[in-house]
């Protein structure tokens, strides 16, 4: 119970009162000498007669000059009191004690409420439990060992300042945060998100929806990509851009997410006889590569070119090489037709 405190509070009785009175009514006027007492707030006060004899009382609530008491306190004795005995407030032992006092090792002893926020640094080791609910704004740095420390309290009860503390997690400076965690919502990272070490870098996703639930995206000497359950690649793209896999590569052709269906031109063959083609080197890489000219392509075939944010062309060289296999299929069949085969 919070005690509070005025200065040079002093009145004396308006009546005598027994050794059981609870209610005690001081000169009119002088009862706002002493302090307003909200629920759960006391002062420490003493009643001292003629022959100096004194009991303490503490005094839960005031209205105007009407205090409410509990007699006999602090090793006291109740007594009966006359009219004009002086009713002063002082500091007794009860109110010094109810003060947050250090030991000869400089420690808070028992067990201590902080119903308001906390403000500097909390310098030292934690090894005690910290209990009960954190309801304020903790600002400054905690600093020490706090391996011996446990906060033995919900998430739910635990609020402050979001500014630095997001749900527990601390979200300023580089934090390392250490064992197995679990995050149940999404998870958003502005920077790179590195499991494993630098040299050998993977981020592990489960799909629960496949056997084994395993995935991995693997990030090593300039490759990402895929592993098996092997550790082997399944597929990875290297820091060229070259993207090498086990499995076929397909695209959605369904029929059935099509129309408007065209020939290609009549003279196809002839401008792909004609098309630019052969081994080459890159500038940009020195690789050397067998293709095309995306620009010739172009010409006759748009559809198989695309333009990259970057301005370059790139060609859909397994959509070309189809449709040009199927019009040279068409072709050998005409002539197999004409030579009688």
């Amino acid at each position: 119970m919070p005690f509070k405190f005025s200065n040079a509070a002093t009145a004396t009785l308006s009546s005598s009162i027994t050794s059981t009175t609870t209610s005690i009514t001081v000169a009119t006027g002088l009862g706002s000498l002493f302090p307003s007492l909200s629920a759960g707030e006391s002062f420490q006060a003493v009643l001292v007669d003629s022959s100096n004899n004194v009991e303490i009382v503490s005094v839960t609530s005031r209205s105007a000059d009407v205090m409410t008491v509990v007699r006999a306190q602090e090793g006291s004795a109740a007594r009966s009191f006359s009219s004009g005995s002086r009713f002063e407030m002082r500091l007794t032992s009860a109110a010094l004690t109810n003060f947050v006092q250090l030991d000869g090792a400089q420690t808070i002893s028992g067990q201590k409420t902080f119903s308001q926020t906390i403000i500097g640094n909390l310098q030292g080791n934690v090894t005690g439990n910290l209990t009960g609910n954190v309801t304020g704004n903790v600002t400054g740095n905690l600093t020490g060992n706090a391996a011996t420390a446990s906060l033995a309290t919900t998430a739910s009860s635990c609020s402050g300042n979001s500014a630095t503390v997001t749900n527990g997690v601390y979200t300023v400076g580089d934090q390392t945060i250490g064992g197995s965690k679990t995050f149940t919502g999404a998870v958003s990272v502005n920077n790179n998100l590195m499991v494993g070490s630098t040299a050998n870098s993977y981020l592990v996703m489960r799909d629960d929806e496949s056997p084994g639930g395993i995935k991995y995206i693997h990030a090593n000497s300039n490759l990402i990509g895929f592993l098996g359950g092997s550790g082997n690649w399944i597929m990875n793209v290297d820091e060229a851009g070259n993207v090498t896999g086990v499995g076929n590569v397909t695209a959605y052709s369904d029929e059935r997410l099509k129309t408007n269906w065209r020939d290609l031109p009549a003279d196809f063959l002839d401008q792909l006889a004609n098309l630019k083609m052969g081994i080459y080197d890159r500038k940009d890489n020195g690789e050397t590569q067998v293709g095309v000219g995306a620009q010739g392509l172009q010409r006759f075939l748009p559809q198989a070119v695309r333009e990259g944010v970057d301005g370059f062309l790139s060609v859909a060289y397994g959509n070309a090489a189809m449709a040009a296999c199927v019009v040279l299929a068409r072709e050998l069949r005409e002539l197999k037709k004409k030579v009688g085969a």
